[in-house]
């Protein structure tokens, strides 16, 4: 079965999540259970499992922790590129959120 790399925005701290799922429908409903925050889907492509932490890697002087990360410039760029959502409405936060 396919795997897909996604991207979530919260709406709480407007953090990023990069995660990967077999079942990405899943995952989401899941995520929004689990959270007092709006979940955003930003997009996901179907790649292999280890484009996750690449990105991860990538974006590491972004992340808040694990899988989340703040919603900087240069992810928020590379998001809009290869998924396409349209990201002109989000937020560009080059500081670290406040707890």
């Amino acid at each position: 079965m396919p795997q897909e790399v996604y991207f979530l925005r919260e709406s709480g701290m407007g953090a990023i999540k990069i995660g990967v799922s077999r079942n990405l429908e899943r995952r989401i409903s899941s995520m929004r259970s689990n959270t007092p925050h709006e979940i955003t889907v930003l997009g996901s492509v179907r790649v292999d499992w280890r484009f996750e932490g690449e990105l991860q890697c990538r974006f590491a002087y972004a992340r808040i922790r694990g899988e989340w990360f703040r919603p900087v410039e240069e992810l928020l760029k590379y998001i809009e590129e290869i998924t396409g959502f349209d990201l002109a409405d989000l937020v560009v936060s080059s500081e670290t959120p406040s707890s």
